[in-house]
């Protein structure tokens, strides 16, 4: 295992010299593609940045406002809390405030429920203060209203890329076959023609598609002894992508969901069984792919049918959507 960068350079000059034959020389994707491609990668770190943020206002406000938790929602990214928190940072100043004001406020911010608005006020008038010392609740106010702020213009920047990328996902010419993949969406459908790109002949087979995405599993074989295991080494993007889609396709795809219904009662936890379908999805947009036909959730099923596929038998028990 030893490492040395001189003996890499030599071995790959050597490579290069020696068995240029073998090599194929890399064709980059069309420029509709690349600008897509961009368009989706730093949308995804736009939102990470979100989760992270969200997170750390999370463990910020349950050291002095754990009522906040429950008074704005399940996700802190929303206007609707980067707004309650920016208003009332603190559960003192949120008492102060009138009834009627609190109540309105959730009216305004899209909060119609009148059953969950009257368990917020009630949860306000009966909440007891975390602690009354002024120099944490100014100093967390601080860092909490900061958060709040980068959140608001990180959720602007997240809808001028949404806008971006479905105007370049309009104009693309792959556009209705990945837009027919039940479940994709205006997220995923773009996130899959970027990953998969413009140039056919770069993944020539399925297997090169599913080893590439870190998808396929690796095995490792030694004597008699053999270990099979998820693959480490691949492009976090590109493996996040099948995976959330293959989640995703389990609601909007009853072929889909049987298939995972399959395999968790085969004993697989959920990633593994996710990725199971991943991996089946990959060979299926691949195909439709190299063909440019779109998807039709009806040649698949029929196709089942005739292979007397034993995941028929599960159907009765899939309801699409749920």
């Amino acid at each position: 295992r030893a490492k040395d960068d001189g003996k890499d350079a030599q071995y790959l000059a050597e490579l290069l010299l020696s068995h240029y034959s073998k090599l194929k020389a890399w064709q980059p994707d069309d420029a509709q593609t690349r600008r897509l491609q961009q368009l989706v990668r730093h949308r995804r770190a736009v939102v990470d940045e979100r989760t992270g943020l969200t997170n750390r206002l999370k463990a910020l406000l349950k050291q002095y406002f754990p009522q906040a938790l429950h008074l704005c929602g399940e996700d802190l990214w929303r206007p609707l809390a980067t707004a309650f928190l920016l208003k009332w940072p603190t559960l003192q100043s949120l008492q102060k405030a009138k009834k009627e004001k609190r109540k309105t406020f959730y009216y305004l911010h899209g909060s119609r429920s009148q059953k969950l608005i009257a368990q917020r006020l009630e949860l306000i008038e009966k909440a007891v203060p975390l602690t009354d010392e002024m120099a944490v609740l100014q100093s967390h106010t601080l860092r909490v209203q900061l958060i709040c702020r980068q959140l608001q213009l990180l959720h602007r920047t997240i809808d001028e890329f949404d806008q971006q990328i479905a105007q370049a996902f309009k104009e693309h010419d792959d556009r209705d076959l990945f837009a027919s993949l039940p479940g994709a969406g205006p997220v995923l459908a773009p996130r899959l023609l970027a990953t998969l790109g413009s140039e056919r002949e770069r993944y020539a087979q399925a297997s090169n598609l599913q080893r590439s995405s870190g998808i396929a599993p690796v095995t490792k074989q030694s004597g008699g002894k053999c270990h099979i295991h998820r693959r480490y080494l691949c492009s976090t993007f590109f493996k996040q992508t099948f995976h959330e889609y293959a989640k995703e396709s389990i609601l909007h795809s009853r072929w889909a969901a049987a298939y995972y219904l399959q395999q968790t009662q085969k004993g697989c936890a959920h990633h593994t069984a996710v990725r199971a379908l991943a991996y089946k999805w990959q060979r299926i947009i691949w195909k439709c792919w190299q063909t440019s036909t779109p998807y039709r959730e009806e040649f698949y099923e029929a196709a089942l049918r005739k292979n007397r596929s034993p995941l028929l038998a599960l159907f009765e028990q899939i309801q699409v959507g749920r």
